[in-house]
């Protein structure tokens, strides 16, 4: 959608929450807490209910909006989620770790950006 909006020549850069867990109630439980602090800003707010989610879905972080907001799996499913965007037109997915801590730190995050990179690369 962004890129025919867009058009062919502008850089799109899409950013693509991941969560490195196949467990789905955890790896949607850290996707939540993020969703809590981007379900209070009303731009992204608005462009959910654009993208066809309900307000349901956004005030109780659906298992819908979550798993269509983050890629959430095994480094594999990661990297098809990032390959998906290319496919679609993106000239760049910009990966975000989310390691489910309310105050991440690049020490803690650093063992799975690893793990991404070679999935990824």
């Amino acid at each position: 959608m962004a890129r025919k909006v867009l058009g062919p020549d502008a850089l799109l850069a899409p950013e693509q929450g991941v969560i490195l867990d196949t467990n789905p109630e955890t790896a949607r439980a850290a996707a939540r807490v993020v969703i809590g602090h981007y379900g209070r800003l009303p731009n992204y707010v608005n462009s959910w209910l654009a993208l066809g989610f309900s307000q349901e879905d956004i005030d109780s972080a659906s298992n819908r909006l979550v798993d269509a907001l983050f890629a959430w799996g095994s480094p594999a499913q990661i990297a098809a989620r990032v390959q998906e965007h290319l496919a679609a037109g993106a000239d760049h997915v910009c990966v975000q770790l989310i390691t489910g801590a309310e105050r991440p730190t690049v020490s803690a995050a650093r063992p799975g950006w690893r793990t991404l990179a070679a999935a990824l690369l």
